[in-house]
């Protein structure tokens, strides 16, 4: 027991107040809550106030100075009782406050997100301290816009037991800025707003999950899943997303390239093909760009695609498989190829199930053995050897043998960068096995040097995809030709005649080769010949060649010519040298050199002609003379004879008869000879 200190009565030691007076002894502040110990942050300056950290929805609750909570704060508005009370009620906060917190956090009444705590201020024992940020009350002016604010607090009479605190946040009001209390959203109204947003989300994601699930994409074919090799089949697509791009693959590694009806592609597999062009006959597939392995879904989710199974692809099961790419959702279709002129054949299979019926599959099985290459024969070529230069192609043939029974495609390919020299009748065909195909190999040496040349022909069949390879080789060596003679000489007579042909013999003293002729003269006259000038000449084979020298060709005077004539195989030489002499040819002389008609005694007048005789003469002792007349200055002149041949050192006569009317006329009567040409003057006088 202690005494009032105002009225004197005594007072419980665990009283917060008088009974009699009601006043709150400044001694009430040292009770067992050890509020004394309490330090209150000074926030006079409200820029230096703290917000306790509240979890969860709990609003910010400032904290000010004990400055606040003093009895003694003067309180101008108020009258004598109404300060009495507010002094009350102040004593009962601080009184009972303080253990009614330690009370709830002791018995875990109250939630701990609801109870603020000061950030910065030392911790008392009995105290409890609850991490958050608490938010001030709705409504409220923040803190630094006033100071010493009003805690504003039920009054509780002095019988009336303490009750723990509730978990709601006291509103602090600003004695200068009195307003009415704004209440926040409580949390149920927050709850409802993201139920409202929450829910049609997740119905519209539950819809597409069953959708996508119920939907799944899918493929089928027309007709059975047993495709023969080369034949076509027709790949659906269903329940894809509309408008949606669709990848397909081969065996889940090869990747099926397509091209529209408009830009056909011949398709082509092998074992280690990296592409396949396939044929589209959509309309979805005429709006895909050439070379493309994406095909869009129509506005039903399909799409239908047109494919040739290629006689490449091996024979038995294969997978297709289709991905869309915006989902990544796939479906797979497993289709068989079987060989051409084979069945299907029924098979029986196993099933775990306890009826006793076998379960029956149609699955292509081939009745025979698989066609394709066995042997080459021989199985490596030797060609040659030729000579350098040589222009026929040396061939060989090559068998190609087949086992199995069916159509055998064949191809034939090698590096034609390094061995263009090689040729085949034909680089791909079929056999129909068991049966052998011949082929033909040939090399050419025309543009090639002395060498051994060598390349290997690959020969790949289908469908077996079996592969046989052919060794070839070639020889070229340089050449060799001899001849006979190896020196000509020729006599000619300017004007008068060319010397006689004559023949070389040439032989190919190597292998097969081509062989050529030029000729060559000193003087650069083109009177030297060869006939014929090139051909083909096998090993030890002989060929005649005719030389002509012609003196009259070009037109030579007397004089001697050397010139000579090459011949060539490969890179081997013959040479033959020529010498042409051109005698002078033979001259002619005549008599007389002038003719006076009424005077010549031996001209005569005859049937109005005056007829005179003129007298030729070869001077040649050698050469014959080939002659002919003609006149100048007069008409109607006849020479009998007016042309001819005079032999070596002999005169004959020639009749020259000229009208008399051309008597007063003077003319000139020509005479030409291989040699020379002599005129004769002709005149009539009056008398």
């Amino acid at each position: 027991m202690h005494t009032c200190e105002f009225c004197g009565s005594e007072i419980p030691d665990d009283a917060s107040f008088c009974g009699e007076c009601g006043r709150a002894p400044d001694k009430a502040m040292e009770t067992r809550t050890m509020a004394s110990g309490l330090h209150m942050p000074d926030v006079q300056d409200m820029d230096t106030a703290i917000s306790a950290n509240v979890p969860g929805n709990a609003k910010p609750y400032w904290v000010y100075n004990q400055q606040t909570f003093n009895s003694d704060t003067p309180t101008a508005s108020l009258s004598q009782e109404e300060e009495k009370k507010e002094k009350r009620r102040r004593a009962a906060l601080l009184g009972m406050g303080v253990p009614l917190l330690e009370s709830l956090a002791v018995e875990g009444q109250p939630d701990a997100g609801s109870v603020p705590m000061v950030q910065g201020t030392p911790q008392m024992g009995s105290v409890p301290t609850v991490e958050g940020t608490p938010q001030p009350p709705a409504g409220s002016i923040g803190p630094g816009l006033y100071s010493s604010p009003t805690v504003m607090a039920p009054q509780l009479p002095s019988s009336t037991p303490v009750s723990p605190l509730p978990t709601t946040t006291t509103t602090l009001h600003d004695p200068h800025h009195p307003h009415t209390p704004h209440h926040g959203p409580h949390g149920c109204c927050l709850a409802f707003i993201i139920a409202a947003i929450s829910i049609p989300i997740l119905s519209i994601l539950s819809f597409l999950s069953l959708g996508l699930t119920v939907f799944a994409p899918s493929l089928s074919l027309s007709g059975s899943t047993n495709v023969v090799q080369g034949g076509t089949f027709t790949l659906h697509g269903n329940h894809f997303i509309p408008g949606s791009s669709v990848t397909l693959t081969l065996d889940d590694t090869i990747p099926l390239y397509f091209s529209s009806r408009s830009f056909p592609v011949q398709s082509a597999y092998t074992a280690n093909a990296a592409m396949q062009i396939l044929n589209m006959d959509t309309q979805q597939a005429k709006q895909l760009p050439f070379s493309t392995n994406t095909v869009s879904a129509g506005g039903d989710g399909t799409f239908a695609v047109t494919i040739t199974a290629n006689p490449g692809w091996p024979i038995g099961k294969h997978t297709i498989k289709a991905s869309e790419s915006l989902t990544h959702r796939s479906a797979n279709l497993d289709f068989t190829i079987y060989l051409a002129g084979t069945t299907p054949t029924p098979f029986t299979t196993g099933t775990a199930s306890p009826s006793p019926s076998p379960t029956t599959t149609l699955t292509p099985t081939a009745t025979t053995t698989l066609p394709g290459l066995s042997c080459l024969n021989p199985s490596s070529l030797s060609l040659g050897p030729v000579t350098q230069g040589y222009n026929q192609p040396v061939s060989a043939q090559v068998m190609l043998c087949t086992t199995g029974t069916g159509t055998v495609n064949w191809t034939a390919t090698w590096d034609q960068n390094t061995a263009p020299w090689i040729q085949l009748d034909h680089t791909s065909g079929q056999i129909s096995a068991p049966g052998q195909a011949q082929v033909n190999v040939s090399a050419l040496a025309s543009n090639l040097k002395p060498c051994n040349y060598s390349v290997t022909l690959t020969f790949t069949s289908q469908p077996d995809n079996t592969t046989k390879s052919l060794p070839v080789s070639f020889t070229v060596q340089a050449g060799c030709v001899t001849g006979n003679p190896n020196k000509l000489s020729y006599s000619g007579v300017a004007n008068v005649s060319d010397p006689a042909a004559q023949t070389v013999t040439i032989t190919n003293c190597g292998p097969p080769g081509t062989w050529s002729a030029s000729t060559q003269t000193n003087d650069g006259a083109n009177w030297l010949f060869a006939s014929p000038t090139g051909n083909t000449l096998n090993a030890g084979a002989s060929n005649n060649v005719t030389i002509t020298a012609s003196n009259l060709m070009a037109r030579l005077a007397a004089g001697t010519y050397m010139g000579s004539v090459t011949f060539k195989i490969g890179s081997g030489t013959f040479t033959v040298n020529e010498t042409l002499t051109v005698m002078p040819a033979p001259t002619l002389s005549v008599t007389p050199t002038l003719i006076i008609a009424n005077r010549d005694q031996q001209c005569k007048l005859i049937s109005s002609f005056w007829i005179c005789p003129v007298f030729l003469t070869n001077n040649s002792k050698t050469l014959s003379l080939n002659w002919s007349a003609s006149s100048s200055g007069l008409k109607s002149v006849i020479f009998s004879p007016s042309r001819g041949t005079i032999s070596p050192g002999q005169t004959i006569p020639v009749q020259v008869r000229v009208p008399q009317r051309d008597c007063p006329t003077k003319g000139i009567l020509t005479f030409t000879g291989p040699g020379n040409a002599v005129n004769v003057e002709w005149s009539c006088y009056l008398r």
